[in-house]
Order: structure tokens, then sequence, then C-alpha cells
């Protein structure tokens, strides 16, 4: 019994993978400087070839609000690497961490 759900559950997780990679859509968590504007980072993120579909802030994430928080909801434009789209995204000046999720 415990081997058969141990198998269902390696098997589920590939399909999953699978799916997330040939998806066009992906979920951001990304925390960044408050000086940082949510239009300056939608302009960066449609240079990496994605456009942004839904903004969530997070408006109580810092005390001091020296920090936002926002979730993004993307569509790319044409097939890119998911893994370069993050690591752009976390070189760029003001954005502190970004996580797909």
């Amino acid at each position: 019994g415990a081997l058969l759900i141990i198998v269902i559950l390696t098997i589920m997780y590939g399909l999953d993978n699978r799916i997330r990679r040939k998806t066009r859509q992906m979920e951001l968590y990304v925390e960044l400087d408050s000086h940082v504007s949510i239009s300056r980072l939608a302009k960066r993120i449609r240079e990496l070839g994605a456009e942004v579909a839904g903004v969530q802030i997070d408006r109580d994430y810092s005390m001091d609000g020296s920090l936002r928080a926002v979730i993004l909801s993307l569509r790319t434009i044409k097939k890119i690497e998911r893994q370069g789209l993050l690591d752009a995204l976390q070189e760029t000046e003001g954005i502190i961490c970004v996580e797909e999720i």
C-alpha cells in the first residue's frame, strides 16, 4: 500500500513539474524597496518577455515602510526560461527577493 502511494506521488510530482515548465503563466512573490514603483517593476518584466496579468500588494509587510511585498501573476509573451527570468529580476536594483510560487 505504502509503496503504491510513493510511486503515485513520484509520478504526480514529475507530471506537475512538466506542466509548470510548459505553461506560460507564473506566480511570483517579490520583495522590493519602497522607492521602487510597481510600474517600474512591470516595465522591467516586459523587457524580459513577460507581461503582468495581476498584482496583489501586501501593505502590512514592513513595519517601518522600507520594504514592500507583492504577488505578481505573469503571462509570458514567448517561451522563456523561467529561471533566467527569476535571476534577471533578482539582479534588478531595488528588488530584494524573487520566488516563484
